[in-house]
């Protein structure tokens, strides 16, 4: 389907590895969110929201 695309001239595509963590720092952040989220259960979206609060207030630029 993308040889289909009709790219304008200014516009070059460059092709990426479908996981490029090293390209997307958010990446990190989302393993770390995982894996400390793993097997709980909330009963409301606020729980879960307090939850990671409390979780991205742990995080140091290290």
């Amino acid at each position: 389907m993308s040889c289909a695309i009709n790219w304008p001239e200014n516009i070059i595509p460059l092709a990426q590895p479908p996981h490029s963590p090293e390209l997307n720092p958010i990446e990190r952040h989302w393993q770390f969110l995982k894996k400390s989220l793993n097997n709980e259960l909330f009963s409301s979206l606020q729980d879960l929201r307090t939850r990671i609060q409390q979780l991205f207030e742990q995080l140091t630029f290290e």
